[in-house]
């Protein structure tokens, strides 16, 4: 291990930025500038809200191309079975929501 990765670990583990010895000890070493650490939480429950909505939408549309494109087999008795009924629904809540995934990290 070189210096420089020595003392970045150094620093690291004595990194007093948050804790309380920070905002007791108003010294010259307490930084109050820093910016969060945590991120940006603006809109998770919207977003969540937003990704389930269309998650659910996205795959009910795919169910329903799915029903229509396979009419005869499941209108047939097919419907019945539960293979393909089972990959059908899977199938489809999977590409809507990734789609929706996709759709919401590109808009935001």
């Amino acid at each position: 291990m070189s210096e420089r990765d020595k003392q970045k670990r150094y620093e690291s583990d004595s990194n007093i930025e948050g804790s309380m010895y920070a905002r007791v000890n108003a010294g010259g070493n307490a930084k109050y500038d820093t910016p969060n650490k945590k991120g940006k939480k603006s809109n998770s429950l919207s977003r969540t809200l937003l990704f389930y909505i269309l998650g659910f939408i996205i795959s009910i549309i795919f169910i329903f191309i799915g029903l229509w494109l396979f009419h005869d087999y499941f209108y047939n008795g097919g419907m019945n079975q539960v293979k393909p009924t089972l990959i059908l629904l899977l199938s489809s809540f999977s590409i809507g929501f990734l789609s929706s995934k996709i759709i919401i990290k590109k808009r935001v």
